[in-house]
């Protein structure tokens, strides 16, 4: 990123602690700012409150489905980005998925998640100093 970049804002929400650990971990040191959200309620206050430039879900949350936020993401920022992460996308509402920019499966691969996050955003992959992920 150059000197005076603003650092893309992505939301991410899952309602596994590991897994929200692992992200955590995976943007550690890169150059964007990121909020964690265990669910759809959550997900949603922050929608409303914030202007993030990248929303990175699970499909299946707790209390809802990661689809209703990419509806909602997408109402709030015409043409905003979505990334959903899940093992499967068999509950998921095909007019929801209209408005997902990709789909990731799990288990994660970290390096083509990442590569998938740049791409979206349209940025540089940054690894940072001493990636061991």
């Amino acid at each position: 990123m150059h000197k005076g970049a603003v650092q893309p804002k992505i939301l991410v929400v899952d309602d596994d602690p590991v897994m929200l650990n692992i992200y955590s971990r995976v943007f550690s040191g890169r150059a964007y700012v990121v909020t964690f959200a265990n669910s759809v309620a959550t997900a949603a206050t922050l929608i409303k409150a914030n202007h993030y430039e990248l929303l990175v879900t699970d499909l299946a949350l707790g209390d809802g489905l990661g689809t209703e936020l990419t509806l909602l993401f997408s109402q709030k920022n015409p043409g905003a980005k979505s990334l959903i992460v899940s093992g499967s996308l068999a509950e998921a509402d095909p007019v929801a998925l209209s408005v997902v920019s990709g789909y990731l499966s799990k288990p994660l691969n970290i390096d083509r998640f990442m590569e998938t996050i740049a791409k979206v955003l349209d940025a540089p992959v940054v690894r940072p100093a001493g990636d061991k992920l």
